[in-house]
């Protein structure tokens, strides 16, 4: 979790990730230019050279998920990272899109949905029951399943879906990226400068982290993937 007082650093990473059965590789996520914004005012006019280099053999990557991801830029992506938005997406509606899909040309899809759930209610084991239907969808295609956690959002505990969320990750060996405590200060309360004023969407800065935290799980000759949020009205 983040202190109250906290600055938001240069994000260079360099992580070693190991998946069961592969050697080890690896992934750099790296921002040229420092990110000095305080956490509780909201940046003003945040400007980004951001790169993204990860090592992929063939592969191809797809996230899919509902309009957090909409603030990923497509066409700054190469060619072998896909990005599949479906705005107000539950995660029936993931499902279908899923299940619509040609999953043959990808080895990894990065799933992001839940939020939309959580603020309608839904019966949280209905919820977990169709999400783990998504993870056995996505295997039976030959394609690796991670999971992106869901974020914290204004007036609407995520809490219960994230948490069974990760219970049925760790329960069938399905990565789980966890991304509440990214956006939350020590005293659980929301980290508002990562969000567009709806205190659900993302801004550009709150991109960026959610991007880190996936950054960290996807791996695989190093090649340079340049990045660039869209912009956020």
């Amino acid at each position: 979790m983040l202190d109250e007082d906290q600055t938001i650093p240069k994000t260079t990473f360099e992580n070693l990730l190991q998946e069961p059965i592969h050697e080890q590789e690896q992934l750099i996520f790296e921002t040229e230019q420092p990110i000095n914004a305080d956490l509780i005012k909201e940046p003003q006019n945040p400007v980004y050279d951001t790169q993204l280099k990860l090592s992929l053999s063939g592969s191809r990557v797809l996230i899919a998920g509902s309009s957090v991801l909409k603030g990923i830029n497509p066409s700054k992506l190469k060619e072998y990272i896909d990005v599949h938005v479906h705005r107000g997406a539950n995660v029936l509606d993931l499902y279908d899109d899923i299940r619509s899909m040609d999953l043959s040309s990808y080895n990894k899809m990065i799933i992001h949905v839940g939020g939309n759930d959580a603020s309608s209610k839904m019966n949280v084991q209905q919820f977990v029951d169709i999400y783990q239907e998504i993870i056995n969808y996505v295997r039976s295609q030959n394609c690796r399943a991670i999971v992106s956690g869901i974020l914290p959002r204004i007036q609407c505990d995520v809490t219960e879906y994230d948490t069974i969320l990760k219970q049925m990750c760790h329960h069938n060996d399905v990565k789980f990226i966890s991304n509440y405590e990214s956006f939350v200060y020590k005293d659980d309360h929301i980290a508002k400068s990562f969000y567009t004023i709806d205190g659900i969407h993302l801004n550009r800065y709150g991109t960026i982290k959610l991007l880190t935290n996936v950054n960290k799980s996807i791996q695989g000759k190093t090649t340079t993937v340049s990045f660039e949020p869209t912009e956020q009205k």
